[in-house]
């Protein structure tokens, strides 16, 4: 039974401690152990629950201190009370169970009367984080009440839990029970439910890499590690690097060991290898980088293979000889045009002129860094030679090379003559000497005048087989020499033509 002072406000409810003894009295338990006295004659049971007792004149002496005498000190006091049973409301133990890899999970707390309620009871609770949290996104925020149907004996509180991949402790919230209308709180008021984690030990890759090496400095080789989940420890592993074709002695990047982390709730982390830039042309170079000891997972592709890609020009330029490029003869001292053409895919820095003797045998320089102009005149030198060849090398700044040689052997002789002393007064063509031959054969020949000389050897059909002289010449005796070994056997003519006369003669070839 409850009463209140004329003092209290108005819905204060105060337990009696001494009741008024009656005429007659019931004893009602209400469906608990609380037991409730009084007289027949005055207190009504409501007949719609059962539950509800109402007292319109009983009275009961309120105990206010400890004197309960007759006397002027009785500190007790008389007022009317009422009575109604209000139910209790207990809160049940929290659910474990796993979150799950994705989407939600339902975790039901089910809050329970100890009889059944005539009427809907609201009930309002909170959650509140354990060591899973709303902002970390282990469980979604609920609702803030429930009601439970008349006659219904309990309810359930739902709250969903994120399902996730990331290795974690078993994490815990609370769920607290804050008020209920109609009736009283319990003492089992707040459960705590636990998330239990159903996710792997993380699995660490290493995954392969490439990057341009540059032309200066240096630059990264970035090797990404990854977790097949996330996880909230620390991740840590060792990492060395390797040589492959690329090589630390070889200055191609910068060799090392060291400690890879990836933090908690991080998917990877990275090893960077440095490389060291240059502009040698070379073919694509590999190293590698190995993960060993890891802590807090287990390792999966260990092995890294890193690519330093070739970004240098490795095309050399495209060279062509032009002149002298056919079987000609010249004298020496005379100015000889060299003529060459050479390109580059970036462009051509400088020409090298050179000159061989023997066929390719040796080269003796003629000219070096030269302009890329196409042309360089060289006045021609001794000693004499018919294996003469002309090299045209043509640089690009990546220090590629290319290079042409004249196509035919090409003759250097010496203008001779016989008897200085001697005039010559009419155009003559000696015999060549020796004939038949099989190597070199000389032929002389005189002129009366300064003349511009064309002498050659031509087959039986008149086809030329080789220039010997094509220029202008002084009067006197002079002599040329014809290498006759690359010649098939038969009969060949030496013709002598200065513009304004021509002559002949017959010689011999023999193997």
């Amino acid at each position: 039974y409850s009463f209140r002072y004329h003092t209290d406000a108005v819905g204060t409810l105060r337990d009696p401690l001494i009741f008024k003894t009656g005429g007659d009295y019931y004893h009602k338990t209400f469906g608990s152990g609380r037991n409730r006295w009084g007289d027949y004659g005055k207190a009504q049971v409501d007949p719609s629950d059962d539950l509800s007792l109402w007292v319109v004149d009983e009275c009961a002496k309120v105990r206010a201190g400890q004197d309960d005498g007759n006397g002027g000190s009785n500190s007790s006091r008389w007022g009317s009370w009422w009575a109604k049973l209000s139910p209790t409301l207990t809160l049940a133990a929290g659910p474990s169970q796993a979150e799950g890899a994705g989407g939600t999970t339902a975790f039901h707390f089910t809050v329970s009367f100890e009889a059944p309620v005539c009427v809907p009871v609201q009930v309002d609770y909170v959650a509140s984080n354990g060591t899973a949290t709303l902002l970390d996104g282990d469980y979604q925020s609920p609702g803030t009440s429930i009601v439970i149907p008349a006659g219904a004996t309990s309810g359930t509180i739902t709250v969903d839990v994120n399902g996730d991949t990331k290795r974690e402790p078993d994490e815990t919230f609370h769920v607290t029970l804050v008020d209920v209308n109609p009736g009283v709180l319990g003492s089992a008021i707040t459960a705590t439910e636990t998330i239990l984690n159903d996710d792997p030990v993380p699995t660490l890759s290493i995954a392969d890499a490439a990057a341009s090496e540059g032309n200066a400095g240096s630059s990264t080789l970035s090797f990404q590690a990854s977790l097949s989940n996330p996880t909230t420890q620390t991740v840590t592993a060792q990492y060395q690097t390797t040589d492959g074709t690329a090589t630390v002695a070889d200055n191609d990047y910068l060799g090392g060991s060291g400690t890879l982390t990836i933090a908690p709730g991080a998917s990877s982390g990275s090893v960077g290898v440095t490389v060291s830039a240059d502009t040698r042309c070379e073919p694509n170079e590999t190293l590698s980088v190995t993960l060993s000891a890891p802590s807090g997972a287990t390792l999966g592709d260990a092995q890294g293979t890193g690519t330093i890609q070739n970004d240098d020009d490795c095309v050399p330029p495209t060279v062509t000889v032009l002149a002298p490029n056919d079987q000609e003869v010249h004298l020496i001292g005379e100015p000889l045009d060299l003529r060459w053409n050479a390109s580059d895919d970036v462009g051509v820095t400088s020409v090298d002129l050179a000159l061989s003797r023997n066929g390719g045998g040796a080269y003796e320089d003629i000219a070096l860094a030269e302009a890329n102009d196409g042309s360089y005149v060289w006045t021609v030198t001794g000693p004499e030679t018919h294996e003469a060849l002309l090299r045209v090398a043509a640089h690009d700044a990546a220090g590629n090379a290319g290079s042409d040689v004249s196509n035919a052997l090409w003759q250097i002789v010496q203008t001779i003559a016989v008897d200085p002393d001697s005039p010559v007064t009419e155009l003559a063509l000696g015999p060549a000497t020796p004939s038949p031959a099989k190597g070199s054969m000389r032929i002389a020949y005189a002129l009366p005048r300064t003349s511009r000389v064309r002498l050659e050897v031509l087959d039986v059909q008149g086809r030329r087989v080789a220039p010997l002289v094509d220029g202008e010449l002084p009067a006197g005796r002079h002599r040329a020499t014809w290498d006759a070994s690359r010649a098939g056997s038969g009969v060949y003519v030496v013709r002598l033509d200065t513009g304004t006369k021509v002559l002949m003669k017959r010689v011999v070839v023999t193997r």
